[in-house]
């Protein structure tokens, strides 16, 4: 097309248009089986309201949508009448066994679509109203435009042949529809997705590696309505656990863990964490929060598109919450279970896609391994978090990655003054200034420059996270001596290291050769069922209340590592024998048989020894059922 006077007008038309069929599929993902059936432009609020010239607030599932240049992202709170709550949502797993009162059944109501917008009011569907299916719905209100309040007529396109090239694309739509129902977390519609995508399509794995179905899912986290059951809905077709496990940036599952942590609880721009990522203004997922406080069809977020900026503004955020922590610990734990290829880079095998960087003198490329991305994304958070950031969420994904197995003796190439060139210590250092380092070791040389701005509660945190890397690499070295760090990628050395942590005691899991990784100490075990208890059972109710609970206290726990003191007396949860026994090996909780121990998420009635959880405020509550 020519450019024109009219040009501007027939992009900003575009954009608006693109803006409401992403956001009709989202909607229409987000709430297939609940609430109305169909939505139109009134439903989505598209009848009255002016859009503004927005950017799709995530992307495509294989079209990253690019985001425009914006300048600082300054926002006052006089510019924000829609601002979020500060207040988590959260989920609580419950177990197949757990006992419950059943209400009399009612005879079923016909159904109708529902005349308030009060989700909770929503009834399921009945089966007739799932056909036709979801990516047929896309189809059917694309090619009536029942969406959008623009005219399909005024669009510099012909919407009936982008519909005939759809109708012909049968692969390509079956792809959009998983994509959909993935960012909209929708676990029961994923399932089908998938089923239709092998049945109709007749896809194989390859196919399915463009669209990164688990980086998809960690994009996508969402710790208040679905935790890690989006991971279980996609593993319910083998086919799925067969799909690459990098994605096209080169990054693991657990890279894209990381940079959800990041993007909703830091300022970090994207090209901090990935020099590739250098032209973004924004992470992919910024449209959803983790911990459930707003989302792509938030009132909140609305407004912000509305307004042209989809970026979130850092007084939204909040530090790395419980609700947070759970869901990537949940996500790890699961992921670890059922993938080997996933599970082998959750525990530090080969490298990370993160905090890359290249020898200015040699050219040598330097990657950093899982642990060490941890490390630096804990470095982050405290440095560009919340003031009231504690890292007690960056413990809880060491402790987890720990106990699955992540071995902190493997050593990379690596230059401290690459990763921090800010830093005054640091500036003289010249040539080839890398070297093969541990966790331990890069945490022990962070600058003190940079550790310096940071809060009392930030480096008492910083010091626990350290005493931990510490500790669990005392245990590899007691096991299996050093060799682990001589060669992570060689796949036989990798073998005998992980069998020699395999024992049958003094660990009490009923099945024989349960691998723990805590070795001979005593204390980690502690840490880690200590921690686990924290984040299911605690949450702040009340902007006035603490974000970690009085049985848990940091500090109490650092000074008694310390000294060498039983840590079972410094922290609340144990000296007041709260917890049901666990492990004093592994420091899990005996619920589960053998096999469902490898598949079921602890749940807070499997560490109360009696109720003390705070988490009864329904109207913020979510229940899942255990696997």
């Amino acid at each position: 097309m020519p450019v024109s006077l009219d040009a501007d007008v027939y992009n900003s038309t575009m954009s608006k248009w693109l803006y409401q069929f992403w956001f009709y599929s989202f909607k229409t993902a987000k709430h297939w089986g609940r609430g109305p059936r169909f939505w139109d432009a009134a439903k989505l609020g598209f009848a009255q309201l002016d859009v503004g010239t927005p950017v799709a607030p995530g992307f495509s599932p294989q079209n990253t949508v690019e985001p425009r240049d914006f300048t600082a992202h300054q926002v006052s709170e006089n510019q924000q009448p829609f601002r979020p709550t500060p207040l988590c949502r959260w989920t609580i797993h419950y177990a197949l066994d757990m006992e419950c009162d059943f209400l009399p059944s009612r005879t079923p109501s016909p159904a109708l679509e529902p005349k308030t917008e009060d989700e909770k009011l929503w009834k399921p569907w009945p089966k007739e109203w799932k056909e036709p299916p979801y990516e047929s719905q896309l189809l059917r209100n694309l090619a009536t435009n029942d969406f959008s309040n623009i005219q399909a007529e005024s669009l510099p396109i012909a919407v009936s042949q982008v519909v005939k090239v759809s109708e012909a694309s049968t692969r390509e739509l079956l792809v959009e529809a998983l994509g959909f129902s993935i960012m909209a977390r929708n676990a029961e519609l994923i399932p089908r997705a998938l089923d239709d995508l092998i049945v109709k399509a007749g896809y194989q794995s390859h196919d399915l590696d463009k669209l990164h179905l688990f980086h998809l899912a960690a994009t996508y986290l969402d710790g208040s309505k679905s935790c890690c059951t989006i991971f279980d809905a996609l593993s319910t077709e083998d086919i799925a656990l067969r799909t690459s496990t990098r994605n096209d940036l080169g990054y693991t599952i657990l890279d894209s863990l990381m940079i959800t942590i990041l993007r909703a609880h830091t300022t970090v721009l994207p090209r901090e964490v990935d020099d590739s990522l250098k032209d973004e203004s924004r992470f992919p997922g910024e449209e959803t929060d983790v911990c459930g406080r707003w989302d792509a069809d938030s009132e909140a977020y609305r407004a912000l598109i509305r307004n042209g900026d989809p970026r979130i503004p850092a007084v939204w955020k909040h530090k790395f919450c419980h609700t947070s922590a759970q869901a990537v610990c949940h996500s790890i734990s699961f992921l670890n279970a059922w993938s080997k290829d996933i599970g082998d880079d959750f525990i530090a095998r080969g490298p990370s896609g993160l905090f890359l960087r290249r020898c200015g003198h040699c050219g040598l490329k330097m990657q950093v391994n899982a642990l060490q991305a941890l490390v630096l994304t804990a470095v982050a958070l405290a440095s560009h978090g919340k003031e009231d950031e504690d890292l007690f969420g960056m413990i809880a994904v060491l402790l987890q990655l720990l106990s699955i197995g992540a071995c902190p003796l493997y050593e990379r190439e690596i230059s401290v003054p690459a990763l921090f060139p800010n830093a005054p210590e640091l500036m003289d250092v010249l040539g080839c200034n890398h070297r093969k380092m541990s966790p331990v070791d890069l945490i022990e040389a962070i600058p003190q420059s940079v550790i310096e701005r940071w809060s009392p509660a930030k480096k008492t945190s910083w010091e626990l996270l350290g005493q931990v890397l510490r500790m669990s690499s005392m245990a590899w070295e007691d096991r299996i001596g050093l060799s682990a760090a001589e060669d992570e990628d060689n796949d036989d050395v990798f073998r005998k290291d992980r069998s020699a942590m395999v024992i049958d005691g003094p660990c009490t899991k009923t099945y024989t050769g349960h691998a723990y990784f805590f070795g001979a100490n005593r204390e980690l075990p502690v840490l880690l069922a200590a921690v686990q208890a924290e984040m299911l059972t605690y949450r702040r109710l009340d902007e006035k209340n603490p974000w970690v609970s009085p049985y848990f206290d940091i500090r109490a726990v650092v000074g008694c590592l310390k000294e060498g003191k039983d840590l079972r007396h410094s922290i609340g949860l144990t000296e007041k024998g709260m917890l049901k026994t666990f492990c004093d090996g592994c420091g899990s909780f005996d619920t589960y048989n053998d096999f469902e121990a490898l598949y079921m998420v602890t749940t807070a009635k499997d560490v109360m020894a009696w109720h003390f959880s705070n988490l009864e405020d329904w109207s913020r509550t979510t229940f899942l059922r255990n696997f």
